[in-house]
């Protein structure tokens, strides 16, 4: 990606990265790969697929491999069955590999003249259990009885069940967050933190950056410090602007992805080594020319002139609700909590727009169409509110038109344009959207039970059943899909 982008003449480089390192696609806990190979090999891996060749050599191999074939699912869901321990001889691959592709990274733009920012990355620590944790069985007992003391108000004698849970099964991440928890809870914001941290670590499905990549972040920033690398601790800044000093929901929707609250800071905390980068290597830019400099904006000001309205948002949290209500977050022991406090939030904004005409809300997407004309992401939320807030999908189709024009490999979009002709009465039109959004992502459920659908009442039958068993070998649990099938096969 960095090669490609000197293409384009940047500026500068934000490297804001370090999750996923462990279940990317040649990480240890992947479900892509069979195998975690090094970085030449993984070179040659990227470079093989840019060819015909080595195309046709995937193609005919993902036919046969069950480390493809076998894949289902299309989110963090694959991964539960690929956890990876702290102490995995793999992890060591997966560090010299980070290490090695920033470097890289970093001497490339020096190369180039690209001076670069570099960030460690935010993870929430404060309420976000572990999805996976090792040596559980060894003391079931001791947690249910945590548990029990903590409903019932026993911190100090839940945690004295913790201590005595580390001694048993040091390894186990659920056993240090819940010690973390209470310590918090008990006052002791030190303990507290060195606990959530320890629960991180230990956590054996691997979405988030541990300590050890945050550490390469800033060693490769100290090293590179003389050729132009600008270093920004973005965790710890996200973790001093917090309760208790350790990061949470304040700033995170789930376990990595930041919240608007979380975006305004991490752009705030960048901005300053944005500006001295820029000013060390351009001429002719000053941070006194820039309009938007960080904290130049409030939170508040930041969502109106990006159009975050509460429609908006209450949209975001429905689709964080419902990645919530599968693997992995569903084995996290604090789901419920964080599943509550969405549900809770988004009935609040239900009542408040309830409560008003949401055609009010329209001069704010409009404000920002007329500020940023050709911005396709901006486009697109217009979109998604003429459509789904205001039901007008005649209004609608023009921005999705837009989008799909400026953004024409956005898959999504495609989707969202057949759903606009179709509630216009123009099947075919519908018919021909959705497939090009099934060109561009194979792997969209909810696009296949579309297609399916308005092929079966186009008196279609043969290419509908075709769509339902694509969209079960994703999804076989759909049950809506495997009835309609079971109705089409009887015929």
């Amino acid at each position: 990606m960095a090669e490609a982008a000197t293409a384009l003449d940047p500026d500068l480089f934000v490297l804001y990265l370090g999750n996923n390192e462990v279940t990317g696609p040649f990480g240890p806990g992947t479900v892509f790969t069979s195998t975690s190979p090094p970085r030449l090999g993984v070179g040659a891996s990227i470079w093989m697929r840019k060819s015909r060749v080595g195309q046709l050599l995937r193609r005919a191999k993902g036919a046969f491999s069950p480390a493809t074939s076998q894949v289902r699912g299309t989110g963090m869901e694959v991964f539960v069955d690929r956890p990876v321990a702290e102490d995995d001889p793999a992890m060591d691959r997966v560090y010299e590999s980070f290490r090695s592709n920033l470097e890289a990274i970093c001497d490339l733009a020096k190369s180039n003249g690209v001076p670069v920012v570099l960030a460690t990355v935010g993870t929430n620590l404060r309420h976000s259990a572990p999805f996976a944790s090792l040596s559980v069985s060894k003391i079931e007992d001791i947690l249910g009885e945590e548990l029990e003391l903590r409903q019932s108000g026993d911190y100090r004698g839940a945690a004295q069940k913790m201590h005595a849970a580390v001694e048993l099964a040091p390894d186990c991440a659920e056993v240090h967050y819940r010690l973390g928890r209470l310590q918090l809870a008990l006052g002791d914001t030190l303990v507290g933190r060195q606990e959530l941290i320890r629960a991180r670590d230990l956590d054996s499905l691997r979405f988030r950056a541990d300590s050890r990549i945050e550490s390469i972040i800033a060693e490769v920033a100290r090293d590179r410090a003389k050729q132009g690398v600008h270093f920004v601790d973005v965790a710890a800044d996200l973790d001093r602007g917090s309760s208790y000093g350790i990061a949470g929901r304040e700033f995170f929707l789930d376990h990595v992805h930041l919240d608007l609250r979380g975006n305004h800071a991490v752009a705030s905390a960048l901005g300053p080594a944005v500006e001295a980068a820029l000013s060390a290597t351009r001429s002719d830019w000053s941070a006194a020319e820039s309009s938007d400099k960080a904290g130049g904006l409030s939170v508040s000001a930041t969502a109106q002139y990006l159009a975050y309205t509460p429609w908006t948002r209450s949209d975001l949290l429905r689709q964080v609700m419902a990645e919530t209500r599968v693997p992995p977050f569903v084995n996290q022991s604090d789901h419920e909590e964080q599943l509550g406090r969405l549900k809770s939030e988004v009935q609040s904004l239900d009542t408040l727009l309830g409560q008003q005409d949401l055609s009010n809300l329209w001069p704010i997407y409009a404000q920002s169409l007329r500020r940023h004309p050709g911005d396709g992401i901006r486009i697109y939320e217009a979109a998604r509110f003429l459509q789904s807030g205001l039901k007008d999908p005649e209004r609608a189709e023009s921005l999705w038109r837009e989008v799909t024009r400026i953004l024409p490999h956005f898959a999504a979009a495609w989707n969202s344009l057949a759903d606009c002709v179709a509630a216009q009465s123009r099947p075919a039109e519908a018919r021909e959207f959705l497939e090009r959004s099934l060109d561009l992502d194979p792997a969209q459920p909810q696009v296949l039970w579309n297609l399916a659908r308005l092929l079966e009442s186009s008196g279609n039958p043969g290419a509908a059943t075709q769509r339902l068993r694509e969209l079960l070998r994703l999804a076989p649990e759909n049950v809506a899909a495997q009835r309609m099938l079971e109705k089409l096969d009887r015929r």
